[in-house]
């Protein structure tokens, strides 16, 4: 087999996303088991929906039986692609691997309001992971997640701007790694101006740190954009001074974000 049908089969394994699919996979010939052992990454196992209509102890066993999966599957395993909430226990695999990369969880989109009918339990995430983790994803559901020195690897966070959360926001810029911080759905001028208070209070204490920081702030257009329409701008301008990308969009783009270091 050639190196090239290789890679073309490891990039088709990466976009299988069920543990049944992937072991068929395996199942088709040995190049394509080859193939696996050869991954230092595993696909993303969508447990999205299966795991909403499960009681803890259920869920619990789902993850541990993908884990289980994965660490046989893919021995030179060395990013983990997950979601945030399968991180409540420690396990071999956290151990392993070097690099946690977290999917963006299906139950913050809108569009699953209409199947996800049960609240989900947000476990802490096991100690073990948290200095791996490399992007993280703050939203209502998880809100009470504030990153502090422990994160030594984070460097993508995403924000969700209904927070509001100034405790929240010095946190993630005062973090050692960082280097992408995005905040959407920015609805109200008042929370624009935290982000700039925010922003000249670290520099201040940290020597301009986050003058190498990629922060984009996305603003939604809504009837209070047209009602503060100076204060809006007046914001827009002074998060522009501070080197801040902003954009207006007419959209929840937040829902359309999967995996977060690379949306």
């Amino acid at each position: 087999m050639s190196k090239l049908e290789i890679v073309y089969m490891m990039n088709v394994a990466l976009y299988i996303n069920t543990v049944e699919s992937l072991k068929t996979f395996i199942k088709v010939n040995k190049k394509c088991s080859s193939c696996l052992n050869g991954l230092y990454i595993n696909p993303f196992i969508d447990v999205a929906v299966q795991c909403f209509s499960m009681f803890k102890e259920q869920r619990n066993a789902l993850y541990a039986s993908i884990f289980l999966f994965i660490l046989k599957a893919f021995p030179k395993i060395e990013t983990l692609q997950c979601v945030d909430y399968m991180l409540g226990d420690d396990n071999k695999v956290i151990n392993k691997v070097k690099k946690i990369r977290l999917v963006k969880t299906p139950h913050n989109r809108n569009r699953l309001s209409g199947v996800v009918k049960f609240t989900h339990n947000h476990p802490k995430i096991a100690p073990q992971a948290i200095p791996k983790i490399a992007n993280l994803f703050v939203v209502t559901k998880n809100k009470a997640v504030i990153p502090n020195e422990t994160y030594t690897s984070l460097e993508s966070v995403q924000i969700d701007g209904w927070i509001r959360n100034k405790d929240l926001l010095s946190a993630i810029f005062g973090l050692p790694n960082v280097k992408k911080v995005t905040i959407w759905n920015c609805t109200h001028f008042t929370y624009l101006n935290t982000i700039c208070e925010c922003i000249s209070e670290v520099n201040l204490k940290h020597q301009h740190k986050l003058d190498n920081v990629n922060i984009s702030v996305f603003i939604e257009k809504s009837i209070s954009t047209e009602i503060y329409r100076e204060e809006f701008e007046s914001a827009f301008l002074a998060l522009k001074q501070l080197g801040v990308s902003v954009y207006y969009n007419t959209e929840n783009v937040i829902d359309n974000c999967y995996v977060l270091d690379e949306s």
